[in-house]
């Protein structure tokens, strides 16, 4: 096979040849892989029943999770870097809403048990500060094994583009940082350094193909978080049911080069507020180019941000080996 330089502003390598030049290539992967399985599995999102039914996250793919405004997805985006940086993968969370207070505030309330809006506001009890204060000296210390493999962006909206993210992978390589994750928080709120005139629904569409081309180029999958539209979401809410890939809010332009589409809801809203923002929630994949579709059910308590997969007799534990004891 052959490499030809082709210097665009995402892809400066176009990987060309006759597919029997490509044999060596995939007859060693095919034995590598029984040796080094881990090298080649796709992202784990860390919800075995999910994991089980798209066998990992294809590394080049983009996926779109779509929820309601106030829906969680940023803290079910946060687990899925948890999850990965407990598998020793490194992921670069590109937020242009929420500051890395704000995050950080989430990240302790997960990992300490202890109500967000109580962090936030200064209104801990002294046991959780106390806890509080032995957390952020273990990251300030490096001890922590988890926020030493995300790499956070504080973006405002107007610079929030693809090709900042390019700039960001190029600078993490340069800096020893090998990517095997991007978020984006979220995607509706992306613009292009593009000057061609486009109207919005065309802008959605041009964006996604510039991220797909980044996943392709770098082989990282990347995950973007979006809005679902307006009567959709009473819709899904009202009758309980998942998002469609179509509901999607603004354009469905992004749907023809995306990978996966995943709905994200709460179950039952009435009861999840009226229960302390704890219940269930349902991660279903809607579209996938890769793999079977289907739905998990997992448990969610909001006050905490924490989200874990249920178990028969109850719910997985909270992960609390993420500082490391010297």
């Amino acid at each position: 096979s052959t490499l030809f330089p082709y210097t665009t502003l995402f892809r400066s390598v176009i990987r060309s040849g006759q597919l029997n030049e490509f044999a060596d290539e995939i007859a060693f992967e095919f034995t590598d892989r029984k040796v080094n399985p881990k090298k080649y599995e796709g992202l784990m999102t860390g919800f075995a029943g999910m994991d089980e039914i798209t066998g990992g996250l294809v590394k080049s793919g983009v996926a779109i999770i779509m929820a309601p405004p106030k829906g969680f997805k940023s803290a079910l985006a946060m687990t899925i870097c948890y999850n990965a940086a407990k598998r020793g993968v490194y992921s670069y969370y590109h937020a242009n809403e929420g500051t890395y207070k704000l995050f950080y505030g989430r990240f302790a309330a997960m990992e300490l048990s202890i109500p967000y809006k109580s962090i936030k506001d200064d209104k801990m009890t002294p046991m959780e500060e106390s806890r509080w204060k032995l957390w952020i000296q273990s990251v300030q210390e490096g001890k922590h094994q988890i926020l030493n493999k995300i790499y956070f962006d504080e973006v405002p909206p107007a610079v929030s583009t693809p090709a900042l993210i390019a700039e960001r992978l190029k600078k993490l390589k340069e800096m020893g940082k090998e990517v095997g994750l991007v978020v984006v928080d979220h995607f509706g709120r992306m613009t292009t350094t593009s000057t061609k005139v486009m109207q919005d629904w065309q802008l959605k569409g041009h964006i996604a193909e510039e991220i797909c081309s980044l996943a392709l180029e770098h082989r990282i999958p990347f995950i973007l978080l979006t809005h679902v539209k307006n009567e959709a979401a009473k819709e899904g809410i009202n009758n309980n049911d998942d998002f469609d890939a179509y509901d999607i809010e603004r354009s469905g332009q992004p749907l023809k080069d995306v990978d996966y589409v995943f709905s994200w809801k709460i179950e039952n809203e009435t009861d999840f507020k009226r229960n302390g923002m704890q219940g269930y929630a349902r991660l279903a994949l809607m579209m996938s180019r890769h793999s079977e579709t289907g739905t998990v059910t997992l448990n969610i308590k909001g006050k905490y941000m924490q989200i874990q997969e249920v178990q028969l007799g109850g719910t997985a534990a909270v992960p609390s080996a993420a500082i490391a004891i010297p």
